[in-house]
């Protein structure tokens, strides 16, 4: 039984292989023949894509050749229980799946690691989750297409939850609502070590209800209609859903509150002096004499130095405190620091439009 569902899988990862294989060979050819070559990052975005639709396969096939060749009443006659008839249908699609994806990320890696524009954190993310939610929709229907459609909506839900949670790990972090967190969350899902470590958990936690779900439900399996055993499973997931939605919400809040964020910024100004902004809120200067600080009082973000002016330094940057965009003042002579000016943060304001009248005062 283990040699013939690996026998199996290794079929299914050649057909996939070669109909790639031939897919981007034809790609190739047509871009010869309009005279525009074929670029490393557009290969990875269709090998991503493609990867994508296996890994949904794999979690959807495990029963699939035999209830086409109704072998499902010889397979519950086998002298093997339950659980472990269902972990080796799993562990051999587990196996290829990670084969899989180290092959696709060295690839990306050499030719395309621009292709998902810092997103490959996501996408690997989401690569693993979508073939656990597949092989924990395995036997909820007897049609692949309707299979297929309910892994995509499962899918969709489940970033959902997880990229939520995430966002709370960054208002937490930097101490600010929710709701300021940028759309491109996904972007930032390596935005440093702690983000990263809690946004894996958070996957892997979400992950877990679906498939724990399946072999806790499937120790009762028979040939009843689907629906009966969905309903079972349902039962099962609900609660491990709750459970692993409340452990991901502990374990992103106590990792991101209990990692200090930092972040330095440098300016080169006149005179051979160096300002230093240090977040959260303070400013370093440098000179031949030594150097000075000013604490800003507030978790400001700097961001670029907009006008130095006789003693006077103009910038710019965030107050996390309410969302605002601030333009500041820093006086070199006794260096003290006075915002001058707040842009609320219900304004859109785009890089290279900050501006300030000088008026000498």
């Amino acid at each position: 039984m283990n040699r013939k569902e690996w026998r199996e899988v290794g079929l299914q990862s050649l057909y996939f292989v070669l109909a790639v294989a031939g897919m981007v060979l034809l790609a190739l050819i047509g871009d010869l023949l309009n005279d525009r070559p074929l670029g490393g990052e557009t290969i990875a975005i269709i090998l991503g894509l493609l990867l994508m639709m296996f890994s949904m396969f794999m979690g959807l096939s495990p029963f699939a050749m035999d209830a086409k060749q109704k072998g499902m009443e010889y397979l519950l006659t086998l002298p093997y229980s339950r659980r472990r008839l269902l972990l080796i249908k799993f562990l051999p699609r587990l196996v290829v799946v990670i084969l899989f994806y180290l092959a696709f990320a060295a690839f990306y890696g050499l030719a395309g690691n621009a292709a998902f524009g810092g997103g490959f954190t996501f996408f690997s993310l989401a690569y693993f989750a979508l073939f656990f939610i597949s092989f924990s929709l395995a036997v909820v229907h007897e049609n692949f297409i309707i299979q297929s459609l309910w892994a995509g909506v499962a899918l969709c839900g489940y970033l959902a939850l997880c990229l939520y949670i995430v966002s709370l790990g960054f208002s937490w972090k930097f101490k600010m609502p929710s709701a300021w967190v940028g759309n491109r969350l996904w972007y930032d899902l390596a935005y440093d070590v702690p983000t990263l470590l809690s946004t894996i958990a958070v996957f892997l936690l979400m992950a877990t209800p679906f498939v724990a779900s399946l072999f806790l439900s499937f120790k009762k399996f028979d040939l009843k209609p689907a629906r009966a055993f969905t309903r079972r499973q349902l039962l099962f997931f609900v609660p491990l859903l709750l459970l692993a939605f409340a452990a991901s919400l502990g374990v992103t809040y106590f990792t991101q509150t209990s990692s200090n964020y930092s972040e330095s910024d440098f300016f080169i100004l006149k005179n051979n002096k160096l300002l230093k902004s240090y977040f959260p809120g303070e400013l370093t200067l440098y000179e031949e004499t030594g150097r000075r600080s000013v604490d800003m009082k507030g978790r400001i973000l700097l961001e670029r130095l907009l006008l130095e002016q006789g003693e006077k330094l103009y910038l710019s940057g965030l107050d996390l405190a309410d969302g605002s965009r601030i333009i500041g003042c820093l006086s070199q002579s006794d260096f003290s620091w006075k915002i001058l000016h707040r842009i609320p943060g219900r304004y859109f304001v785009p890089y290279g439009y900050i501006g300030i009248r000088y008026d000498g005062s």
